[in-house]
């Protein structure tokens, strides 16, 4: 199994996308926000995939000092959030790196 997007509810049964690597379990990246319909969160998804390498990537540290990062668009809209927290802002750009090309290749959603 490859890389692929995944549309699914939250706990608030908000609809979501996330990004899961091609072990089944690990998100790669997932929607920075939630949406009121299933196909508002594909669409969402579709755009990410189709914008990865164009979105702009920002590092930052979380509240725990952990880096993480966040995609926005080219409208500074909040598009897409790490899977995961690093150890170092290095790990994070090499995520982002690795995000882009599995997002353009993904399938899904």
């Amino acid at each position: 199994m490859g890389t692929k997007f995944q549309v699914y509810d939250d706990a608030a049964q908000h609809a979501r996308w996330r990004l899961v690597k091609a072990d089944g379990r690990t998100t790669a990246a997932r929607s920075g926000v939630s949406y009121i319909t299933r196909a508002g969160a594909r669409r969402a998804a579709e755009s990410f995939k189709a914008r990865a390498y164009a979105n702009n990537y920002a590092i930052y540290r979380d509240d725990l000092g952990n880096y993480r990062w966040r995609a926005t668009s080219t409208v500074v809209q909040e598009v897409a959030l790490s899977g995961t927290c690093f150890a170092s802002r290095a790990e994070a750009q090499t995520d982002i790196d690795a995000v882009r090309a599995l997002a353009a290749a993904a399938s899904g959603p």
